[in-house]
């Protein structure tokens, strides 16, 4: 059962292992309200692909490189409301973060700012207009 009601800082874990590989993934558990999502109707999916063998999860130290990304960026984001992180996705070799945004330029912009001396992380960003929030939506378990 899905608390209806959640804190808005407050994550759900779920974590698969039918598959080939292990798949983790940690999603707000808050849902959005239609306001926000009429406000961020953009979504941004960061992926950070590393080496492994067939079902490997990160390494610590990857796990750390990782950890700091996202410490800087979800904390750039919240402190200047230029994005709504609401996913952390890890399988198959790869880690991806789903945020949504107000328009792609400013996330960017926020983006560069948030990593400025950071070391160069190995991403790939791909963008969406998503004014539904699929790319949310499609992780919960149905809220029975």
């Amino acid at each position: 059962m899905i608390d209806r009601d959640p804190d808005a800082n407050a994550w759900l874990f779920l974590t698969s292992s039918g598959r080939d590989t292990p798949l983790v993934v940690r999603v707000r558990a808050r849902r959005p309200s239609e306001d926000e999502r009429e406000e961020s109707p953009n979504l941004v999916v960061i992926r950070w692909a590393y080496e492994g063998e067939a079902g490997a999860f990160p390494d610590e130290d990857l796990l750390t490189d990782m950890a700091s990304l996202e410490e800087q960026l979800f904390t750039a984001m919240e402190h200047d409301g230029w994005g709504t992180g609401v996913a952390v996705i890890t399988a198959s070799g790869a880690r991806e973060w789903r945020i949504y945004t107000q328009d792609f330029e400013r996330f960017q912009d926020g983006l560069n700012e948030a990593l400025a001396g950071a070391p160069q992380y190995p991403l790939e960003f791909t963008t969406f207009e998503d004014p539904d929030w699929s790319g949310y939506f499609e992780l919960l378990p149905d809220p029975a």
